[in-house]
């Protein structure tokens, strides 16, 4: 139905839902400067989530806002395409405005989705030029170090330490279970049902979590024969968009449509490979 609606709408209705997307990236990173300054710290400093007029739009860590910036950020690519120059430079630092939020988060995942997504791009659209480029964003390149050590710092916290701890009790967990049943696994769905049934996880950790990471969620509930058939899915799809950027590349700005997509799937995919929503 979703196909349906935008083929049906055009590419004027294409460019309103990347509009309302890059908008609300905008609207997130804002959330997440007002945090500072609204939900009390704990542990350490960081840009979150929070209700907002009775609202838990964003969900209820600083991880889930962090997967919102990095999805919403590259739309601003496409809206470049047709902007007055002075628009353009907006949307730009629109853009560096979402990723700087998302980066404040202090998600280790946002880090590496990040990183990933600014590497492809460099790749596909600055081949040959990576040396010069970088030397023009030295200035920003040393602007994030001292963040970049505050994150390895707050590794060794008492709150990240935890975290640390939880997920790897949940990978211990799937992979018992994968080893009893690899092939096929343990059923859809069933991954929460039997981590409920795992009395001392509970008494130590009080409630249950998702499986840590897509990969560790399909070993569990669909083995070797899940893991693999999702794989080859994902797979398509990232070779398809890719495959239509190399074709298009030449042919104007239709690629920067496609390099927006093949940047927001890379960057979502990244995230769901570690985390735990």
């Amino acid at each position: 139905p979703t196909v349906s609606i935008i083929e049906q709408g055009g590419k004027k209705f294409v460019m309103q839902i990347f509009g309302a997307m890059y908008l609300t990236g905008l609207l997130s990173a804002l959330i997440g400067v007002a945090s500072f300054f609204i939900v009390p710290f704990d542990g350490f400093p960081r840009a979150t989530s929070f209700i907002l007029l009775g609202l838990d739009v964003w969900g209820p860590n600083h991880n889930l806002l962090a997967e919102t910036l990095i999805v919403t950020a590259p739309a601003g690519l496409l809206l470049m395409q047709n902007a007055e120059l002075r628009m353009k430079k907006l949307i730009v630092y629109g853009m560096f405005f979402q990723y700087a939020i998302a980066l404040l988060t202090f998600s280790r995942t946002a880090w590496i989705a990040i990183a990933l997504q600014a590497a492809l791009f460099l790749m596909l659209e600055y081949r040959g030029h990576v040396k010069s480029l970088l030397r023009r964003a030295r200035p920003a390149i040393i602007a994030l170090i001292p963040f970049a050590l505050y994150l390895i710092w707050s590794m060794s916290t008492a709150e990240v330490q935890g975290s640390n701890t939880t997920r790897l009790d949940l990978i211990r967990i799937s992979w018992f279970y994968f080893i009893r049943d690899p092939w096929i696994g343990n059923g859809v769905g069933m991954f929460i049902p039997t981590l409920w049934d795992i009395k001392a996880f509970i008494i130590e950790y009080g409630t249950v979590l998702e499986a840590h990471g897509i990969v560790w969620k399909l070993l569990f509930e669909q083995g070797v024969l899940g893991l693999v058939t999702f794989a080859i899915f994902i797979g398509s799809i990232l070779f398809s968009i890719y495959k239509t950027y190399r074709s298009n590349r030449a042919k104007g700005s239709y690629h920067t449509v496609v390099l927006a997509a093949l940047l927001i799937a890379v960057g979502i995919l990244t995230y769901e490979l570690f985390n735990t929503t």
